[in-house]
């Protein structure tokens, strides 16, 4: 669990939204299920808004889906990333939140991805945000 996943290129233009929104699902949840596992073996993990963690976008060209133990030790995340430790975080306490998207697909035909968590109570939270993105 301490290594990161690398995205596989499906944002290029041409690539079916259906397609790409069905893989970025499996690699989400995923993502999520390795969070639930750390934060059962690990349950002094700090929660993601008290880790000191801040949203961070990567670097044009590189997509690295960190798992929390990565996170916790850069010390930052993007949408994926922080949106999977929150999801997890909260199916660890008992509530049935679920990761989810937000696609566009920009004029020059790439797809623009967000990740969020909506909670159980149908509120879509937004952990980039509330993390820094945008400031």
């Amino acid at each position: 669990m301490r290594g990161y996943h690398v995205l596989v290129p499906l944002f290029e233009p041409g690539v079916p939204l259906h397609v790409t929104r069905a893989m970025l699902g499996i690699g989400l949840r995923a993502l999520v299920a390795q969070n639930l596992v750390w934060l059962y073996c690990h349950p002094r993990t700090p929660s993601l808004y008290d880790s000191g963690v801040v949203y961070e976008r990567e670097p044009a060209g590189r997509e690295d889906w960190q798992t929390i133990p990565v996170t916790l030790e850069r010390g930052n995340g993007d949408c994926e990333d922080l949106a999977a430790w929150r999801t997890a975080e909260l199916q660890h306490q008992g509530e049935k939140a679920r990761i989810i998207t937000r696609t566009k697909r920009q004029r020059n035909g790439r797809l623009l991805i967000h990740v969020l968590v909506m909670r159980e109570n149908g509120d879509i939270e937004d952990p980039s945000l509330l993390l820094g993105m945008g400031f």
